[in-house]
């Protein structure tokens, strides 16, 4: 019997190594990064206060901080290895005094009135009514008319597009990586992970608050929406 999935021990295991591994998984995982960073930088003042959603080792943090100085950014994480090393990383580039953390979930975040919230790849590992829970959490914390950029593995599994875009996923992974640890997480994407269509994660956002989704990202099963 295969064991539950555990966002918080998978992540924590893979807290070292994430930043080498994870450009050979994600394809247009910099194109993401980048289409979410302009996105903001053309959307919310220059002295913004922004929400990152499931940090990890602060990519897009640090990044939206080194391009935007007057920007003041405040990352969330249930992997408190993710934690540590984001908050190593800040250090190191002197940013603390405009980036701060929280090792837990969105509800354990005890600001509010951010000009934006950004969430990639996170929501897909949530379950059930957790994804709602999590969109209000994020809505609650944002000002009126606040942006929230979000990206996930999104599709409906009945549709063949679905197998054939996994299918190049696979492929894409095969180029780069073993294919014994391909095989368990393309596994794991087909049958394991509670992953969402589009129109059910358009509801989903309509439902918790927010308007005016559209699309702004596509990479195989990974879509990116701003609302």
């Amino acid at each position: 019997m295969q064991e539950p999935f555990d966002a918080g021990r998978r992540f924590n295991d893979r807290a070292p190594c994430y930043d080498t591994d994870i450009e050979t998984i994600i394809p247009g995982y910099r194109a993401l990064h980048d289409g979410a960073l302009h996105l903001l930088k053309t959307s919310i003042p220059v002295n913004a206060r922004v929400l990152v959603a499931g940090s990890g080792t602060g990519n897009e943090l640090i990044g939206f901080a080194q391009e935007n100085p007057g920007w003041r950014i405040h990352g969330f994480d249930i992997a408190r290895g993710m934690v540590d090393v984001a908050r190593d990383k800040t250090a190191r580039l002197w940013l603390q005094s405009r980036v701060s953390f929280t090792h837990g979930r969105a509800s354990d975040v005890f600001e509010d009135s951010f000009d934006a919230a950004v969430s990639l790849l996170v929501m897909h590992f949530l379950k059930g009514e957790e994804k709602a829970d999590f969109l209000y959490e994020l809505w609650l914390r944002l000002k009126p008319g606040g942006v929230l950029i979000l990206a996930d593995i999104t599709g409906d599994r009945s549709a063949p597009v679905f197998e054939t875009l996994l299918r190049a996923w696979e492929s894409f992974q095969l180029g780069q990586l073993e294919p014994e640890d391909v095989e368990k997480r393309i596994a794991f994407i087909r049958d394991g992970l509670p992953a969402i269509s589009r129109h059910e994660t358009e509801t989903l956002l309509e439902t918790t608050g927010f308007t005016n989704v559209r699309l702004f990202h596509k990479s195989f099963l990974i879509e990116g929406t701003v609302s």
